[in-house]
């Protein structure tokens, strides 16, 4: 984002999540905790944000909690071989 590092840490802040299927926004609110400088960048700022766990919103927390399940199932399934046996299959 654009800004000064000094003007922005320790503000409060929100960030928008939007889904699809189902459509849904979610607000995030939370707080500015550091901010590093992007190379070759003048005033543009890679910065860091921590959520206030008490207003997480539960359907932000379904959404990311399905999307880890996604990834999980993902690395389990066997690369190549017999989805039912975890083998290989025989060429």
């Amino acid at each position: 984002m654009m800004g000064v590092a000094k003007f922005l840490i320790d503000k409060e802040t929100a960030i928008r999540f939007d889904f699809d299927d189902p459509r849904e926004s979610f607000l995030v609110k939370g707080t500015f905790t550091r901010a590093e400088s992007v190379e070759g960048k003048n005033e543009m700022l890679a910065i860091a944000m921590q959520f206030d766990e008490a207003l997480i919103p539960m359907g932000y927390k379904i959404r990311v909690n399905e999307f880890v399940n996604t990834l999980r199932a993902d690395s389990r399934a066997p690369v190549g071989g017999d989805a039912d046996t975890g083998t290989a299959a025989a060429k």
